[in-house]
């Protein structure tokens, strides 16, 4: 294959802006049973028996869910032991967000010459839901959305990076993988809440994917996309993802080099999804992903020769003065108390990966 060069990447960006507008890309599909449980659970009619019978119809989902009931994100005095009960013990929404959570892994993380990057990806999704839904019960709001907000924020990530390589494919060109980074860094937001809104998810959801590195302009659900990159950051210190085999590029690297990505327009999400999203620029914006994100998750100054420790302390001193937090009136002693749930958080991971 021809070596790539700048006018190569520009014409890759502008096929995959082609195939982004013009509605070309092969979105992730749920299954039948998924998304017939979304639908469910929107009606106030629907019986926990009849949400049990249809989930059945999946018997790793629903192993899967028995297994989630049971554990201890759940925390049941009593061993949960059917899915009627486990509906009746944590309600429909809750069924729902879970099941969603649950089928994502296996209809949107797999890309095939990316495999390790996107186990990294899905690793740092697992763990930004679980820091999304510690933030969600410290706040005291409703720790199911939390999670599934901070679990599917970057899930336009693997749908880009293989029509990248598609579009590659056909061109008879090789690009670095930094470069298919960088491209799906530019559009991932975009991509992302056109996903959640094909499945019929939650405006809240929807809208915090689109506008989760530009927080401050969300029409409505601003503090829910403050709790989601707040919670990518958490992940990436837990991760300490500079040390991690296969770790994408940084969110601010990528956005170094990016161009004024696309943006929704009104009509574009599925009916019942939110309303008209403004043309805006989905490069990060002043302080929504911190210094701590900027860095990648490396320990600051280490490239320098500073020890470990020392670099250490200063990320975590730079992940506590984020603004956000103080937007979501957390201060440093709460960022403290949630690094120190990273055992929970990593039970929790374990679930989902």
């Amino acid at each position: 294959m021809t070596a790539p060069d700048s006018n190569v990447t520009a014409t890759v960006r502008t096929m995959l802006e082609r195939k982004i507008v013009e509605g070309e890309l092969q979105m992730p599909v749920l299954s039948t049973v998924v998304t017939q449980v979304i639908e469910l659970t929107r009606s106030m009619e629907t019986s926990g028996t009849e949400l049990s019978e249809l989930i059945h119809g999946d018997q790793a989902l629903a192993a899967h869910l028995l297994r989630v009931a049971n554990s201890p994100l759940y925390l049941p005095s009593v061993q949960i032991v059917s899915l009627q009960q486990a509906i009746s013990r944590l309600g429909m929404r809750v069924i729902a967000d879970l099941a969603v959570a649950l089928a994502a892994k296996s209809v949107a993380f797999k890309v095939p010459g990316h495999e390790d990057e996107v186990r990294y990806l899905w690793r740092r999704a697992a763990a930004a839901g679980a820091f999304a839904r510690e933030i969600g019960r410290m706040r005291r709001k409703s720790a199911e959305s939390a999670l599934l907000c901070g679990l599917l924020q970057n899930v336009g990530f693997p749908i880009l990076l293989q029509t990248t390589q598609e579009i590659c494919d056909e061109l008879g060109y090789e690009i670095p993988k930094e470069v298919a980074w960088s491209l799906a860094e530019e559009y991932h937001a975009t991509v992302g809440a056109r996903m959640a809104g094909s499945w019929g998810l939650p405006d809240l959801v929807v809208e915090s994917i689109y506008y989760h590195h530009m927080y401050a302009q969300a029409p409505q659900y601003g503090d829910d996309a403050r709790v989601a990159i707040l919670a990518d950051a958490l992940a990436g210190y837990l991760l300490d993802d500079g040390k991690s085999q296969g770790a994408p590029q940084s969110g601010a690297e990528a956005a170094q080099e990016a161009q004024p990505a696309l943006s929704l327009c009104q009509g574009d999400l599925q009916p019942g999804q939110v309303g008209p999203i403004p043309d805006v620029d989905l490069e990060l914006v002043e302080g929504a992903g911190g210094d701590a994100e900027a860095n990648g998750g490396r320990p600051v100054g280490s490239e320098s020769g500073e020890d470990v420790e020392s670099g250490a302390d200063v990320r975590r001193d730079a992940l506590k003065s984020q603004p956000a937090f103080g937007e979501l009136d957390l201060y440093p002693d709460d960022v403290d108390e949630l690094l120190s749930r990273s055992d929970d958080v990593r039970e929790t991971m374990e679930l989902f990966v």
